[in-house]
């Protein structure tokens, strides 16, 4: 078997962002890719407080 070096992470939300700094932090390289623009809405929107 061999050892994964990059991945693809499909989604920039929380848990894509968390699961990319997971992925780096065990040495694996990853690139999130994410459909809409930085800075048009506001992620996390299925997360509420309250």
């Amino acid at each position: 078997m061999t050892g994964i070096d990059s991945v693809a992470v499909i989604g920039g939300g929380i848990a894509g962002a968390a699961t990319a700094i997971a992925l780096t932090k065990a040495g694996i390289a990853a690139t999130i890719y994410e459909s809409r623009s930085v800075g048009t809405e506001s992620t996390g929107t299925m997360l509420t407080l309250g």
